[in-house]
Order: C-alpha cells, then sequence, then structure tokens
C-alpha cells in the first residue's frame, strides 16, 4: 500500500495545530486532559516495518527493527494511537531503553534528553487498515517525525483518532 508523506502544511487550522505542534505532543495531551492521561501498550517487539518506514529510517524493510505501538489516552478513551520503531543496530549502539519503557510516554523521555534532534516533520492520511481496532474503519490523520542522538534514529508516528476531535467539540477534514 502506497502512502504520502508530506511536509505541506494542511488548510484547515485547528487541524494543522495538531498535525504541526512543535512541542511535545504528550505535554498537550496532559494538559488537554487535565492530567487524566495514560499510555496503553499495544505491541512491542522485533516487529516488520513498513516500506514507507524503511525510507524514512534509510534502510530495507528487513532490518531488524524495534516497534512500540500504543494509545495515548485521555480520560481513559484513546485519542492518539503512537507507532514508534528504532533499528537494532542503533538501539545496541545507543544504550536507549526503548524496550523498556511500559506505560512511560516516549515523548516524555525524548524531551529529557536535550540531545535529541528532532527532525522535518511529515503528515499524511493514515490507512484504516494500519490502525487498531476499533479504528481501523476509517483513514485518519497522522504526523511523523525522526528523532536522532549519535547513531540512533526513533521514528515516532502519531495517528490523531476521532474521540480526540470529538472530546474538544471539533470538527476536522476527513483524512
Amino acid at each position: 500500500m502506497a502512502i504520502h508523506w508530506s511536509q505541506d502544511p494542511h488548510p484547515h487550522p485547528l487541524l494543522n495545530d495538531w498535525l504541526f505542534e512543535p512541542g511535545s505532543l504528550t505535554a498537550r495531551l496532559k494538559q488537554l486532559s487535565q492530567q487524566q492521561f495514560a499510555v496503553e501498550p499495544l505491541a512491542e517487539g522485533w516487529l516488520d516495518i513498513r516500506d514507507d518506514e524503511a525510507q524514512a529510517l534509510a534502510v530495507t524493510p528487513d532490518t531488524p527493527t524495534w516497534v512500540r505501538e500504543v494509545f495515548l489516552r485521555g480520560h481513559g478513551t484513546p485519542w492518539v494511537f503512537a507507532r514508534s520503531l528504532a533499528t537494532k543496530a542503533s538501539l545496541e549502539s545507543s544504550g536507549f531503553p526503548l524496550d523498556q519503557l511500559g506505560t512511560r510516554p516516549l515523548g516524555e523521555v525524548l524531551s529529557l534528553h536535550e540531545a535529541f534532534v528532532r527532525g522535518q516533520m511529515q503528515i499524511c492520511s493514515y490507512p484504516a487498515a494500519w490502525l487498531p481496532e476499533p479504528f481501523n474503519q476509517h483513514n485518519a490523520w497522522a504526523r511523523r517525525s525522526c528523532f536522532s542522538k549519535d547513531s540512533l534514529q526513533v521514528l515516532v508516528c502519531e495517528v490523531f483518532l476521532p474521540p480526540l476531535w470529538a472530546f474538544q467539540k471539533q470538527t476536522v477534514p476527513k483524512a
């Protein structure tokens, strides 16, 4: 399945504000939920990566890669689906504990390490087939960027789910 990631802003102001949030998404979600925020791990391990992810990390799709998928929940409801990945080689050389985060938000860890440099933000209409149930019925808006520190690269993709917009009583264009 081909996917087009773009660096161009979206014309919808509210959507664009979330997609290109320069700060910590974790901090923004915590504020919006009045600290009623939680991370729910869904899948974690040495998993297959897609062609678009391999391209973003400049590796082949069969490169051993640690993948972590979570829901970021506000008031107990999934607001964001996040998928983070790093190659085995870069994790081993860096000692970064991506495999030991549990329910701790990756965004919190990355923001504590000032040495991480965030790459260009990219956005797309994320295919429904790549989303976990029950959100795999419709495409959703997503953003991704690569965080780098020395030889370590962590690709972080965040998909904004319909309950986030519903909580804010906002309507956004279909993805």
